[in-house]
């Protein structure tokens, strides 16, 4: 039998675009990571762009400096301080107002993904390697061994077990079932 064991989706969006949480809290810590480092790298290139669209709003900055604009909106958005450069105009600091606003956000929604994903609970079973199927009080049986990986204490723990069936429909279609086993 050669099938292909491939779940094709057309015309659904990505999952990236359907949840980005989602997307996140399933990821590694590096997706995560770099998400939120490529996210920061946007905000300051946006803002440095909108700085750079009226030369003169950020005091002691070169003329047509994107670099000094994009420092700046570092600078803005870490929370540092400004050293020698500052908003000179109505304009610079309405930006300064609104990225200062922006960030306060991301920086806690940034916090928020990465506590969530730190303090999850993740499960840490291990299985016996063999599994017996034998008889026990006339009825066909299977046994395994599941156990705690980690130190701590499992309370009210429930279990689930099913099994994947490979059926045949009366069309001649191969289907996969998974039917839940009484425990």
């Amino acid at each position: 039998m050669n099938r292909i064991n491939e779940v094709v989706r057309k015309g659904t969006p990505s999952e990236l675009r359907r949840d980005l949480y989602f997307y996140l809290m399933e990821g590694s810590w590096f997706r995560v990571v770099a998400s939120l480092g490529f996210l920061y790298l946007l905000a300051n290139v946006v803002f440095a762009a909108l700085y750079s669209l009226e030369p003169g709003c950020i005091t002691n900055a070169r003329t047509d400096s994107f670099a000094d604009a994009f420092f700046f909106s570092v600078q803005t958005m870490s929370t540092i301080g400004y050293g020698h450069l500052s908003p000179a105009t109505p304009y610079g600091n309405l930006i300064v107002t609104l990225q200062a606003g922006l960030c306060l956000i991301l920086v806690a929604l940034a916090t928020g993904l990465m506590f969530a994903k730190a303090s999850r609970p993740r499960a840490s079973v291990m299985f016996s390697e063999s599994i017996v199927l034998t008889t026990r009080y006339g009825k066909p049986t299977l046994m395994f061994r599941v156990g705690n990986a980690r130190g701590n204490e499992i309370v009210d723990a429930n279990l689930l077990v099913s099994v994947l069936c490979d059926e045949m429909t009366p069309e001649g279609d191969h289907m996969r079932r998974l039917y839940d086993l009484k425990l």
